[in-house]
């Protein structure tokens, strides 16, 4: 009765009126109300169905099967009369948008039209006279100064409004109209790829690549001399999830002539979906790359992948997007390492059409475009050393065999403190769920550290890198001493460090802090699970 009688106040009029010039509040509001009856109605006739089985006389079931079938009627009502209210002030919203919207087309005052239009898309993405007011406008803008630029955010618009349908009609609008710029040639590649045609998607990326390669190759930054780093100078942090390896990243950033990179977030084109391990896995149980891995490559790159997860779940292709246009918005300072990466997406495209890309020469196209990456980008930064952050998670170190020689850094922790943050963090919709208890995150936990154990001498013997595993604990408790042993693995002259970023003193904090986040009976099953794993400075 309490659900029928808010259900009943949610849906008047009044309400609907207050929200009307909100698209998002009401839309939030509508899809709140219709969950709520919706469920009010299923929960409902669910009992009514179950209700035989009480064990009440018959009089009883009677009397209540009819106030139940009562109230699912009321609330039927109430939701009709909530949709019929929703669809009212929607054609409101958008009739009114797209009159607007008209008559700034009309005056010449195309981007104001495309706003209006814009906002009555995201009232009804499926409106079909306002696309077509919409397209005319987007196209006529792309010929005018700064013009292809609101169009790439028209298509990145309706993305992100989920309507990729009319996104794919403007993207390949502008294109037969003869706009081949590489910003609109991505989204074109992305939405042809999300529209199931790949093989049209593949016929653009070629042409994309050379326009990214000559941009970041014209406005290339002028650097005094090239770089070759070598195995001491390519610096690879590596953690297990919240295992504190930021603390070590903080601490370099105050070496001389040393970059941190990507200049913000992580580099994900080894570990993430579309990288060099992804198309290494592909590879194996294909036999080959085929059209689809070329073009989820060449999307990690552009950072255009249109993903079909609903929006609100962690998603890794939407990670990938995030970080790549990151690193596309870095520039100057990005250009020679992106100039590599599409110059080699290139020569990838030659050697899979060779026939002759098998596992072997995957990794070693990957060895040598990251290593050339890498001497580009500390040749712009004008650096003798880079120190990369999660390219290679320590619990995948096994795909650190697509990197050429490095010297990794790899970082655990207490696994009270490191559960108490993974746990929150878990509980993003679309997470895993097993490390979320307790007795789950142990049993990761001991599997993770074991495989690196496993994996350290083959990838010194076979691959020419360099590991050193360190304890959060360690360099935050006894800093001094631990960062000498750092400085010496990586063969930096201690007395020439710079001013650091790193306070030892701030992260000290997060030792022991499970204390307030875990309850007894979580600490005690992680004691006795993974006893050799506590660290005896945080008690």
């Amino acid at each position: 009765m309490v659900l029928g009688g808010v259900v009943v106040v949610a849906a008047g009029a009044g309400l609907a009126g207050w929200l009307a010039g909100t698209a998002g509040a009401l839309a939030f509001l509508v899809a709140i109300q219709a969950l709520s009856l919706g469920l009010g109605v299923y929960v409902l006739a669910w009992l009514l169905r179950e209700l035989d089985g009480v064990r009440a006389g018959a009089g009883l079931r009677a009397t209540t099967k009819d106030q139940m079938r009562s109230v699912v009627d009321r609330l039927t009502r109430d939701a009709d009369a909530a949709a019929r209210d929703f669809r009212a002030v929607q054609r409101r919203q958008v009739d009114r948008a797209l009159r607007a919207g008209r008559s700034a087309h009309n005056k010449g005052e195309l981007g104001t039209a495309l706003d209006h239009y814009q906002r009555a898309l995201e009232w009804n993405p499926g409106a079909r006279n306002v696309q077509r007011w919409h397209l005319r406008a987007a196209l006529q803008q792309a010929d005018e100064a700064k013009g292809l630029t609101r169009l790439v955010r028209e298509l990145d618009d309706q993305i992100r409004i989920e309507n990729p349908a009319f996104a794919l009609e403007i993207a390949e609008a502008a294109y037969a109209q003869g706009i081949a710029h590489r910003d609109l040639l991505d989204r074109l590649i992305a939405l042809r790829d999300r529209d199931g045609q790949v093989e049209g998607a593949m016929s653009l990326t070629a042409d994309a690549a050379a326009a990214h390669l000559t941009e970041f190759e014209g406005s290339r930054a002028e650097v005094d001399e090239a770089r070759r780093l070598d195995a001491s100078a390519r610096v690879m942090i590596s953690g297990y999830f919240y295992s504190g390896s930021g603390a070590v990243k903080d601490h370099l950033r105050g070496v001389p002539s040393t970059t941190v990179w990507p200049p913000s977030g992580e580099l994900r084109v080894v570990k993430f979906p579309g990288g060099y391990a992804d198309l290494g896995r592909r590879l194996e149980e294909q036999g080959e790359l085929s059209t689809q891995d070329l073009v989820d490559h060449y999307l990690h790159l552009s950072g255009v992948k249109v993903s079909r997860k609903a929006l609100g779940r962690y998603d890794r292709w939407r990670q990938v997007n995030t970080d790549s246009r990151r690193l596309h918005r870095a520039r100057p300072v990005s250009d020679g390492y992106l100039a590599v990466v599409y110059r080699s997406y290139l020569d990838l495209v030659r050697l899979a059409n060779s026939g002759e890309l098998d596992a072997d020469r995957l990794e070693a196209h990957a060895q040598a475009a990251l290593a050339a990456a890498f001497d580009a980008a500390a040749a712009v930064n004008r650096s003798d050393r880079l120190v990369v952050d999660q390219i290679v998670t320590a619990w995948k170190i096994d795909i650190a065999r697509y990197l050429p020689p490095s010297t990794f850094v790899i970082v655990h922790r207490d696994p009270r403190d490191q559960f108490s943050e993974v746990r929150e963090v878990l509980s993003e919709p679309g997470r895993g769920k097993r490390r979320r208890t307790p007795e789950g995150f142990a049993s990761s936990y001991r599997t993770d550290r074991l495989f690196v154990d496993s994996w350290v001498s083959r990838l010194e013997a076979d691959h020419g890198h360099r590991i050193l595993r360190l304890a959060f604990e360690d360099f935050v408790l006894d800093h001094e001493r631990t960062a000498a042993r750092l400085h010496e693995t990586l063969e930096i002259d201690g007395a020439a460090l710079g001013e650091s970023r790193f306070d030892p003193a701030v992260s000290r904090r997060n030792v022991g802090k499970y204390r307030q986040h875990l309850e007894p009976d979580a600490v005690e099953i992680i004691e006795s699970e993974l006893a050799e794993y506590l660290h005896p400075g945080v008690g």
